[in-house]
């Protein structure tokens, strides 16, 4: 059932993507001094050695590394610097590479609030000392399942939150689990902004069939803004050909940013 370890396709095109969207909607989130509560559904181990079982990395964010700094838009240009810095910072080691909890946890101010779910065996103990020894106020670590994490952690008192969704799609419930996810989080907090992640794969799944116009139809029941962004890479390729995210609430100049973000990955890395 918990099979799916993201080690081995840590730093691919598709982390590119969600890490971009994830580091352009905290930056902006984080400049207005109200509290926030972070929630990342499904956390992984958040830092992942480079070795040879993520081979992924080299057409993802080994080649953006390498992008010559013309290309990039501001936005994308930020996100690199970020990123390079971890390592130097000490936040992660040489030759690691940051998921989302640790993405997260560096951009966090100290009165907001990290909420990190994540509950393969092997993978939270790595999670659980990683964040520590970067973060120990205001943070929560749970090997409990993410999604239920939603009803339980709204609305936080501030009423501010930025929820990342992220489950593999290996269990094939995980669809409509996304949605509830979505439909809870309208009722407990309308102004949450959400970032749901799903990949796209060269194969039918009856589950995965009217997927967005789901949540598109969610987000336009509430009456709310919402903003979807499909990144391809390549369409003739095995399995996972490309991803989306799907925002609800999307930040200000968010659905801008992530457009010509994706414009230029499209080039670069397809």
């Amino acid at each position: 059932m918990l099979s799916y370890r993201h080690h081995y396709h840590a730093g691919n095109f598709a982390d590119v993507f969600k890490h971009f969207c994830l580091f352009s909607a905290l930056e902006y989130m984080t400049q207005k001094d109200k509290p926030l509560l972070y929630l990342d559904t499904h956390s992984g181990a958040g830092i992942y050695q480079l070795d040879e079982k993520n081979r992924e990395f080299a057409s993802g964010l080994g080649e953006f590394f390498q992008l010559d700094t013309q290309v990039l838009s501001e936005d994308l240009r930020n996100f690199r610097d970020f990123l390079l810095s971890l390592p130097q910072r000490g936040i992660i080691p040489i030759n690691a590479l940051a998921g989302s909890p640790i993405i997260a946890a560096s951009l966090l101010r100290d009165n907001d609030t990290l909420h990190l779910c994540e509950m393969h065996s092997t993978d939270f103990p790595i999670l659980e000392k990683a964040v520590k020894n970067l973060r120990a106020r205001r943070t929560v670590i749970s090997p409990t399942d993410g999604f239920d994490a939603v009803k339980a952690a709204l609305p936080p008192p501030a009423r501010r939150a930025l929820i990342l969704i992220d489950p593999s799609y290996e269990i094939k419930s995980d669809y409509k689990r996304c949605i509830n996810a979505l439909q809870n989080t309208i009722k407990r907090l309308r102004s949450a902004v959400v970032l749901l992640w799903y990949p796209l794969l060269n194969r039918k799944i009856t589950e995965a069939e009217g997927f967005i116009p789901a949540l598109i139809a969610e987000a336009e029941i509430a009456a709310l803004p919402y903003f979807n962004q499909t990144f391809i890479q390549d369409k003739n390729a095995d399995g996972m050909f490309g991803c989306g995210i799907f925002a609800l609430n999307p930040p200000y100049q968010f659905p801008e940013k992530v457009s010509l973000a994706c414009q230029i990955l499209h080039k670069y890395l397809a």
